[in-house]
Protein backbone atom coordinates (compact mmCIF):
# COMPACT_ATOMS: atom_id res chain seq x y z
CA UNK A 1 0.00 0.00 0.00
CA UNK A 2 1.08 3.58 -0.88
CA UNK A 3 2.46 5.16 2.62
CA UNK A 4 0.39 7.66 4.40
CA UNK A 5 1.16 9.88 7.57
CA UNK A 6 -2.22 8.17 8.97
CA UNK A 7 -1.46 6.19 12.37
CA UNK A 8 -4.13 4.01 14.23
CA UNK A 9 -4.60 4.88 18.13
CA UNK A 10 -2.13 4.20 20.63
CA UNK A 11 -2.07 0.70 21.39
CA UNK A 12 -3.69 -0.58 18.02
CA UNK A 13 -2.22 -3.86 16.63
CA UNK A 14 -3.28 -5.08 13.09
CA UNK A 15 -2.61 -8.43 11.00
CA UNK A 16 -2.70 -8.00 7.23
CA UNK A 17 -3.02 -11.03 4.79
CA UNK A 18 -2.43 -10.53 1.40
CA UNK A 19 -2.37 -13.01 -1.55
CA UNK A 20 -1.01 -10.99 -4.67
CA UNK A 21 1.23 -13.00 -6.87
CA UNK A 22 4.26 -12.88 -7.18
CA UNK A 23 4.45 -11.88 -3.59
CA UNK A 24 2.22 -13.19 -0.75
CA UNK A 25 2.38 -11.30 2.27
CA UNK A 26 1.65 -11.40 5.96
CA UNK A 27 2.20 -8.34 8.16
CA UNK A 28 1.87 -7.60 11.91
CA UNK A 29 1.47 -3.82 12.53
CA UNK A 30 1.55 -2.65 16.09
CA UNK A 31 1.38 1.31 17.81
CA UNK A 32 2.84 1.23 21.01
CA UNK A 33 2.93 4.56 20.66
CA UNK A 34 0.92 7.34 19.50
CA UNK A 35 3.69 8.89 16.97
CA UNK A 36 5.15 4.98 16.13
CA UNK A 37 4.26 2.43 13.96
CA UNK A 38 6.13 -0.82 13.81
CA UNK A 39 5.66 -3.99 11.66
CA UNK A 40 6.85 -7.41 11.06
CA UNK A 41 6.05 -9.25 8.11
CA UNK A 42 6.89 -12.15 5.64
CA UNK A 43 7.13 -12.43 2.70
CA UNK A 44 6.48 -15.61 -0.26
CA UNK A 45 7.89 -14.36 -2.96
CA UNK A 46 6.70 -17.00 -5.66
CA UNK A 47 8.42 -16.25 -8.45
CA UNK A 48 12.23 -17.06 -7.23
CA UNK A 49 13.18 -20.34 -5.54
CA UNK A 50 14.89 -20.66 -2.05
CA UNK A 51 18.15 -21.82 -3.13
CA UNK A 52 18.77 -23.27 -7.32
CA UNK A 53 17.24 -26.41 -7.79
CA UNK A 54 14.65 -26.27 -5.17
CA UNK A 55 10.94 -26.48 -5.30
CA UNK A 56 10.31 -23.94 -2.68
CA UNK A 57 9.69 -20.41 -3.27
CA UNK A 58 11.48 -17.45 -1.81
CA UNK A 59 11.25 -16.58 1.21
CA UNK A 60 11.61 -13.04 3.35
CA UNK A 61 11.19 -11.41 6.52
CA UNK A 62 11.38 -7.65 6.52
CA UNK A 63 10.62 -4.99 9.72
CA UNK A 64 9.56 -1.32 9.22
CA UNK A 65 8.41 1.62 11.03
CA UNK A 66 6.97 5.10 10.69
CA UNK A 67 7.57 8.06 13.12
CA UNK A 68 4.88 10.69 13.41
CA UNK A 69 6.36 14.21 12.86
CA UNK A 70 3.43 16.42 12.89
CA UNK A 71 0.29 16.01 13.70
CA UNK A 72 -2.79 17.36 10.94
CA UNK A 73 -4.01 20.87 11.45
CA UNK A 74 -4.46 23.55 8.90
CA UNK A 75 -1.44 22.26 7.84
CA UNK A 76 -0.84 18.64 6.38
CA UNK A 77 0.20 15.55 9.21
CA UNK A 78 3.99 14.69 7.91
CA UNK A 79 5.79 11.43 8.89
CA UNK A 80 9.04 9.68 8.02
CA UNK A 81 9.28 5.92 7.85
CA UNK A 82 11.56 3.45 6.83
CA UNK A 83 10.39 -0.27 5.15
CA UNK A 84 12.46 -3.41 5.42
CA UNK A 85 15.39 -1.94 7.28
CA UNK A 86 16.65 -5.13 8.12
CA UNK A 87 17.13 -8.96 6.38
CA UNK A 88 17.62 -9.21 2.30
CA UNK A 89 16.56 -5.13 2.27
CA UNK A 90 14.66 -6.73 -1.64
CA UNK A 91 11.71 -3.59 -0.69
CA UNK A 92 14.15 -1.25 1.42
CA UNK A 93 12.74 2.12 1.32
CA UNK A 94 12.64 5.55 3.18
CA UNK A 95 9.90 8.05 2.94
CA UNK A 96 8.49 11.62 3.86
CA UNK A 97 5.04 12.05 3.68
CA UNK A 98 2.48 14.03 4.31
CA UNK A 99 -1.64 13.78 4.26
CA UNK A 100 -4.39 16.33 4.99
CA UNK A 101 -8.21 15.41 4.82
CA UNK A 102 -10.54 17.21 2.96
CA UNK A 103 -14.30 16.19 4.23
CA UNK A 104 -14.70 12.63 2.83
CA UNK A 105 -11.46 12.85 0.99
CA UNK A 106 -7.93 11.83 2.12
CA UNK A 107 -5.06 12.93 0.60
CA UNK A 108 -1.44 11.85 0.46
CA UNK A 109 1.82 12.80 -0.82
CA UNK A 110 5.61 11.75 -0.64
CA UNK A 111 9.08 11.61 -1.75
CA UNK A 112 10.16 8.16 -1.76
CA UNK A 113 13.58 6.26 -2.10
CA UNK A 114 14.68 3.12 -2.53
CA UNK A 115 11.93 0.51 -4.06
CA UNK A 116 9.87 3.29 -3.46
CA UNK A 117 12.47 5.71 -5.96
CA UNK A 118 12.20 3.43 -8.73
CA UNK A 119 10.42 5.27 -10.91
CA UNK A 120 13.35 8.33 -10.45
CA UNK A 121 10.97 10.77 -11.32
CA UNK A 122 12.83 13.20 -9.10
CA UNK A 123 16.54 14.26 -9.16
CA UNK A 124 17.56 13.05 -5.29
CA UNK A 125 18.46 16.30 -4.00
CA UNK A 126 18.89 14.86 -0.16
CA UNK A 127 21.50 12.55 -0.29
CA UNK A 128 23.78 11.67 -3.19
CA UNK A 129 25.52 8.39 -4.29
CA UNK A 130 24.17 5.14 -5.25
CA UNK A 131 22.79 2.20 -2.59
CA UNK A 132 24.05 -1.23 -2.24
CA UNK A 133 22.85 -4.02 -4.28
CA UNK A 134 20.87 -6.48 -2.03
CA UNK A 135 21.52 -10.50 -1.88
CA UNK A 136 19.23 -12.95 -1.37
CA UNK A 137 21.39 -14.59 0.82
CA UNK A 138 22.45 -11.95 3.09
CA UNK A 139 20.94 -9.56 5.66
CA UNK A 140 21.61 -7.12 8.05
CA UNK A 141 20.92 -3.44 8.25
CA UNK A 142 22.14 -1.01 5.77
CA UNK A 143 21.95 2.27 7.31
CA UNK A 144 24.74 3.91 4.76
CA UNK A 145 21.89 3.73 2.23
CA UNK A 146 19.38 5.88 3.96
CA UNK A 147 17.59 8.43 1.18
CA UNK A 148 20.51 7.65 -1.12
CA UNK A 149 19.74 6.84 -4.74
CA UNK A 150 16.85 7.01 -6.92
CA UNK A 151 13.61 8.98 -5.93
CA UNK A 152 10.45 9.17 -6.73
CA UNK A 153 7.25 11.39 -5.60
CA UNK A 154 4.70 8.99 -4.89
CA UNK A 155 0.75 9.82 -4.23
CA UNK A 156 -2.57 8.25 -2.88
CA UNK A 157 -6.14 9.67 -2.44
CA UNK A 158 -8.84 7.96 -0.68
CA UNK A 159 -12.84 8.57 -0.16
CA UNK A 160 -14.79 7.20 3.01
CA UNK A 161 -17.97 6.60 2.38
CA UNK A 162 -19.72 7.37 5.93
CA UNK A 163 -23.44 6.83 5.23
CA UNK A 164 -21.93 2.65 4.58
CA UNK A 165 -20.59 2.17 7.77
CA UNK A 166 -16.71 4.10 6.97
CA UNK A 167 -16.09 1.42 3.34
CA UNK A 168 -13.50 3.66 2.20
CA UNK A 169 -12.52 3.80 -1.60
CA UNK A 170 -8.41 3.93 -2.47
CA UNK A 171 -6.37 5.24 -5.73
Amino acid sequence: MTPTARFENEGAVKAIISKYDPINKINLIAYPFNWLEAQVYYNDINVRRYYPGSKQSYKDKGFSFKLKIKEEDYLPAVAIGFDDIAGTSIFKSEYIVMSKRFGSFDTSLGLGFGALGTRSNVRNFIRQGERAKWDFGTGGVVANDFFKGESSFFGGLSYTFKKYNNISFLL
